[in-house]
């Protein structure tokens, strides 16, 4: 009332339904690295933070209803359509003269020799192919899935990080299984030596 700024009420909501406490407290103790019996643990008690229904929030309010219809005039407001299916990535901004595609290939070539020498006709590992012929599978595998604009950003910030020496991991997951990857710096495992499947981190059919 001093201010003039509207009040509104909300929930403070970590599940759905009131029935999920429960779980919502196992799931909080496997974050946490605790059990159920630990006494001294993060905890949510009352079972009071499902999404509650209007009803329940206008029998909780009942001293403050316009809190309610200021909640409500902010829900009017908000309009969200999400379009399953589809990848939406920010476009990175490559140097002058190239094309997101034609940069990845540049880093990924410049990698290849830096990490494996001239000779990029020796095997590939276990595959049977040469380097050439996986680096160009990963690179098309990449496009036809519309990551090559992802490749880039990550790339930007982890050699970002390095630079500024902020310590950044080897690599980890599935991701480690990429040539793409190391060439670029992303990672620092060379999938080569360890036999690693690229499929397990980028798969078309999946």
């Amino acid at each position: 009332a001093e201010t003039g700024i509207p009040l509104i009420a909300t929930n403070d909501s970590h599940y759905i339904y009131k029935e999920d406490a429960d779980p919502h407290d196992i799931l909080l103790c496997i974050q946490t690295g605790k059990t159920i019996l630990d006494e001294d643990r993060m905890r949510y008690e009352g079972g009071q933070f499902y999404l509650k229904s209007e009803e329940e929030m206008a029998a909780l309010f009942r001293y403050a209803p316009q809190a309610l219809e200021n909640t409500h005039k902010i829900a009017k407001r908000c309009n969200v359509e999400i379009e399953f299916g589809v990848t939406k990535l920010p476009k990175y901004d490559v140097p002058e003269g190239y094309t997101s595609w034609e940069y990845l290939n540049k880093l990924c070539f410049d990698g290849l020799t830096k990490r494996y020498g001239e000779d990029h006709s020796q095997p590939a590992g276990a595959t049977g192919q040469t380097l050439t012929e996986r680096l160009d599978y990963e690179l098309d595998v990449i496009r036809t899935m519309g990551f090559v604009d992802y490749f880039l950003i990550v790339w930007d910030y982890i050699n970002a990080a390095r630079n500024m020496g902020i310590s950044v991991g080897p690599g980890r997951g599935s991701g480690a299984g990429s040539i793409v990857a190391y060439l670029i710096g992303i990672t620092n495992i060379d999938p080569l030596k360890y036999d690693l499947l690229f499929e397990r981190f980028l798969n078309p059919d999946r």
